[in-house]
Formats: structure tokens, C-alpha cells, sequence
């Protein structure tokens, strides 16, 4: 868990109270954090969301990829061989 602390902004003339929370980069580059982001209240707090679609274009799905090339493991299918559906 990180603690982080509110801060007061400056207000301009005719705006409302308002609070801010700075984030430390490492948390917004981990989490995809770009310019906007989503706040959905939960019964136990607020729930901070990068503002994205949630799919990889085809560009950031190839770099994405290319980047973890020989970290996927697909031998686990290898067991579903013995399995018996190629009889049914």
C-alpha cells in the first residue's frame, strides 16, 4: 500500500473547495495512466481507472508481443493430448 496526501489547490475566483492527490509517475506509467482519468465510487472508497477502450490497437498488440517474445508458456497443452476428445 502507498500513502499518499491531499493537497489544497489555489482557487480561482467563483470556484468550489476543491482537493487534489498526486501520484507518483511509476504508479501512472504501471497503470496506463495518460491524461484523464476514471473515478467510480465503491462502497469502500473511490476506484481510480486509466480513461482507455480496454483492447490493444493491432500496433500496441504486436509491440506488446514483441516485448515479452519467449515469456509465454504454451506447453501446458501439450497435457490435453491424452484427454480423449479427439475420440468423442
Amino acid at each position: 500500500m502507498t500513502k499518499l496526501k491531499l493537497i489544497s489547490l489555489p482557487l480561482a475566483e467563483g470556484e468550489a473547495p476543491a482537493r487534489a492527490l498526486r501520484l507518483p509517475e511509476r504508479l501512472l506509467r504501471r497503470y496506463g495512466f495518460g491524461e484523464a482519468v476514471a473515478v467510480e465510487a465503491a462502497p469502500d472508497g473511490l476506484v481510480l481507472r486509466p480513461l482507455r477502450s480496454g483492447k490493444l490497437s493491432w500496433r500496441a498488440t504486436a509491440a506488446s508481443m514483441a516485448r515479452n517474445k519467449g515469456l509465454e508458456r504454451w506447453n501446458g497443452w501439450e497435457e490435453t493430448l491424452t484427454d480423449g476428445l479427439d475420440t468423442l
